[in-house]
């Protein structure tokens, strides 16, 4: 009996002893939560979360605290949790949370389309309505129109109105012109970067698309490009300087002649272009931007496409699928674009931001029909092609 006692005593004696582990202890099966970091930092569950994803309503101090204790704790994201929650959101329509409001300085709504930089507005417009209402927010076009001294009546109305993010489109005027109450909105530009105001933005990788036109014209024997550019020319400077620079490397020693062209084809549009085409001599035309208007323009002038002179687009709209050229994804575009905006919105992050980032697509290429190689043409002489342009002059 007595031997049964000390057996007994003896098992208790090498008994584990069970550990609370401490912030530097955790045990390493037991994943550290957002609970047992709020309990350690004596704030709640919601402020950590804040925090760690770097809210602006959260002060810097707290933060750091929360980050540095985080990382003594061992914490990392549940992958698991993250992939359903981003499920979730994609796939369940959120309930209502604010108003966005889309920035053109076209004269009415109904004219977003009408875009230098792009013609995929309107698609662009219809992706973001779904993109936003599925998030929870409501999105309206502003057409502001051109008018300057309207601006800050639009912003005071807008305020007003409730609306929290502001969506800048191309426009006619540089951003710094606009005298907005930015310290009420949250803001982003889309499809270009202007250098002020300092926003975010969300567009199509201006360098990797100037390096995939010139690769695929100098290839393909042609060494004399001809820019078309928009107006007004500041929308296109950051491309056009990235595509001389890719040209410059084949070493061509060729200068890169550029027309600025206009929407409106009247008589004077006419001969100028043609004293630009005979004076130029291109063997391709480089549309950047809207390729509707240079077709048309190109018609107009008896130029036939690619028999005479070659076409090839940075900006594809959906159906131009004989073009030849650069397009991307605008439905992508809409997307990052929305959750870049949702992000900052739930961030709190409203005014100018000290330092800006750029979300960037790269383009895919279209084959199309316009840009065959250069020797496979047997083209006649440039003044037997272009003749019937010195009638234009």
């Amino acid at each position: 009996m007595e031997n049964a006692h000390a057996v007994q005593n003896q098992n208790r004696a090498v008994a584990p002893i069970k550990k609370t582990p401490s912030q530097n202890e955790h045990s390493a099966d037991k994943r550290t939560l957002v609970k047992d970091i709020a309990a350690a930092a004596g704030v709640s569950k919601a402020t950590v979360s804040k925090a760690l994803n770097g809210y602006s309503n959260i002060s810097d101090r707290t933060k750091r605290r929360i980050k540095e204790l985080a990382e003594e704790m061992g914490y990392t994201p549940d992958p698991a949790l993250n992939a359903l929650a981003a499920y979730r959101r994609k796939n369940t329509t959120a309930s209502y949370q604010a108003n966005i409001a889309l920035i053109t300085t076209a004269e009415t709504s109904q004219t977003i389309s009408q875009s230098p930089i792009t013609s995929s507005l309107s698609l662009l417009n219809r992706y973001l309505v779904r993109e936003f209402k599925r998030m929870g927010y409501k999105l309206d076009v502003e057409a502001i129109g051109n008018q300057r001294q309207a601006y800050r009546h639009s912003s005071d109305i807008l305020y007003n109105r409730g609306v929290k993010g502001l969506l800048f489109l191309p426009s006619e005027h540089p951003l710094s012109s606009f005298p907005f109450q930015w310290k009420h909105f949250t803001s982003v530009s889309v499809f270009h970067h202007e250098p002020k105001p300092l926003m975010p933005a969300v567009g199509v990788n201006p360098f990797s698309l100037a390096q995939r036109i010139a690769q695929q014209l100098y290839e393909r024997g042609y060494r004399k490009p001809g820019l078309i550019l928009p107006t007004p020319l500041r929308l296109c400077s950051t491309w056009q300087t990235h595509f001389q620079d890719c040209w410059a490397r084949f070493k061509t020693g060729k200068a890169l002649p550029h027309l600025i062209a206009t929407s409106n084809h009247d008589s004077q549009m006419l001969r100028t272009f043609a004293s630009w085409i005979r004076k130029s001599k291109p063997d391709v035309l480089v549309c950047h931007g809207s390729a509707a208007s240079i077709t048309r323009l190109l018609s107009e002038s008896n130029i036939r496409v690619p028999e005479d002179l070659s076409l090839v687009s940075t900006d594809i709209a959906t159906g131009e699928d004989s073009l030849s050229g650069c397009t991307y994804s605008i439905e992508l575009l809409a997307t990052l674009t929305t959750e870049l905006m949702v992000r900052l919105l739930q961030q709190n992050q409203v005014g100018l931001m000290k330092h800006p980032y750029s979300i960037q697509i790269d383009p895919q290429w279209q084959e199309g029909t316009t840009l065959p190689k250069l020797s496979s043409l047997n083209r006649p002489s440039f003044s037997k092609r272009f003749k019937h342009l010195s009638e234009w002059i």
